[in-house]
């Protein structure tokens, strides 16, 4: 019996890595991630706030949103301190600029030709827009969390 014990113990713990309660907290912290890029790029609610109502693994769902917007908020406030503190060294900007077009023949802007599109994937793990379309913590207003 003692041989069998061990096996079977092991076997139980492994089960667990893999159980349904394991996978359904990864698959709604992904769902997570989900509902913030398609708050970001959302265009159909106008520059309404949004209210998030969630029960038990839905709470979940609203929290990883919350995160991941969380995230994008820092992103936002990075992007304009970098726009202000351009705006702020113009002059400086535009002799630096003068004096590396003459250096170089070419430059790389950095800025993509090509577009996303309606059906293209996006990694929300690696989501990082180039230019957001409004505050990110100006996208939801209130949240009610039940049962998580």
């Amino acid at each position: 019996m003692s041989a069998v014990a061990l096996p079977v113990g092991l076997l139980q713990i492994c089960n667990m890595i893999d159980g349904p309660w394991t996978l359904a907290i990864e698959r709604s912290d992904e769902a997570g991630k989900e509902l913030a890029v398609s708050l970001l790029e959302s265009h159909a609610a106008g520059h309404r706030p949004i209210s998030l109502i969630g029960y038990s693994f839905g709470a979940r769902v609203i929290y990883a949103c919350l995160v991941e917007l969380a995230r994008h908020q820092k992103i936002w406030e990075d992007q304009n301190r970098r726009e202000q503190h351009k705006m702020s060294n113009n002059g400086n900007r535009e002799i630096e600029e003068r004096s590396f077009l003459k250096n170089n023949k070419t430059v790389d802007t950095g800025k993509s030709n090509t577009e996303r599109k309606g059906s293209e994937e996006i990694d929300v793990n690696n989501y990082n827009p180039s230019h957001y379309y409004r505050e990110p913590a100006s996208i939801v207003e209130d949240v009610i969390l039940m049962g998580w």
